[in-house]
């Protein structure tokens, strides 16, 4: 048995997928030969560019093409695995399967910002279960981080190597050391971000609270 995943966007979102955002040179263009067309029509010609004046502002609406935009946002996350690899730009970030979210989300610059509800932290597809938690009192960053060489910090030894030893959740199991470097190698893309006040978790492009 398989499944086929399907995103829903109407019309417009089709639209958006084989056309793309308007040149806005083409927009003042046509805006502007419509003015100078309709002085030289009729009443039915004038209803006609009315109209077609009326189709195109429904067409260049902020609003519809926010609504596209997102859909076509979705749409991409069907072509990108719900499983554990590296993300390797803003917009991987920003599109990733819940597998990956969640331990986006595990990263403490994105957590931390998350819990301060200043990021948006995938809207309503990550579920975050262990609220309140972060760094080593989360558990999926201590999934990441065991057996992890870490760098001392100021007083601190060289470096160092904690091993977290806890019962898993039923659902889960060790994660690799390949796998911990495609998250890590994540984190440290999401960092780059955070630090130019890039919000990597907004389907909606935002920045920053």
């Amino acid at each position: 048995m398989f499944q086929i995943n399907t995103t829903h966007g109407g019309s417009e979102a089709f639209d958006y997928l084989l056309y793309g955002d308007s040149n806005p040179i083409n927009q003042d263009y046509f805006k502007q030969q419509i003015q100078n067309f309709s002085h030289t029509l009729n009443d039915a010609g004038r209803r006609f560019i009315e109209g077609s004046r009326d189709l195109y502002a429904k067409i260049n609406d902020s609003a519809i093409a926010e609504r596209a935009k997102l859909a076509v946002r979705k749409a991409m996350n069907l072509f990108s695995p719900n499983s554990i690899r590296e993300l390797d730009s803003l917009q991987a970030l920003r599109t990733c399967q819940p597998v990956m979210q969640r331990y986006v989300m595990a990263f403490p610059g994105i957590r931390s910002l998350y819990l301060q509800q200043r990021c948006d932290g995938y809207s309503d597809s990550y579920q975050d279960i262990h609220p309140g938690d972060i760094g080593e009192t989360h558990y999926d960053y201590r999934r990441v981080m065991s057996g992890v060489v870490q760098t001392g910090e100021d007083n601190q030894p060289d470096w160092t190597v904690r091993i977290y030893m806890e019962e898993l959740l039923a659902e889960d199991r060790d994660l690799t050391t390949t796998e911990k470097v495609d998250i890590l190698h994540s984190w440290e893309l999401a960092d780059m971000f955070l630090k130019c006040s890039i919000d990597p978790t907004s389907i909606f492009s935002e920045k920053i609270g």
